[in-house]
């Protein structure tokens, strides 16, 4: 299945979890890679996702190619702007 249809169908699954405040889904267009930025209320609650996250990838990916950071006290849009420097827009509902 592709990961854009994987990701859509998982979204209800995360977003009942405790915690979470917000994802953003990233591919590179150019090399296929893929990025998940998630948004959680505690870094324990990060930390449990992530883990249980890499933990299934690992079993389906190619050696080495899933990893993950924490960067507590960061929102998404702080995120973005310190490691890309990246300036989201404002969401329109």
């Amino acid at each position: 299945m592709h990961r854009g249809r994987v990701c859509i169908v998982t979204t209800p699954v995360f977003v009942g979890l405790a915690g979470f405040r917000s994802k953003l889904w990233m591919v590179d267009v150019t090399t296929g890679d893929l990025a998940d930025v998630y948004e959680w209320d505690t870094a324990a609650q990060a930390r449990a996702y992530a883990e249980g996250l890499a933990r299934t990838l690992r079993l389906l990916s190619v050696p080495g190619s899933v990893s993950y950071e924490l960067t507590p006290g960061s929102t998404v849009e702080g995120y973005l702007e310190a490691s890309l420097g990246v300036h989201p827009e404002p969401a329109v509902a």
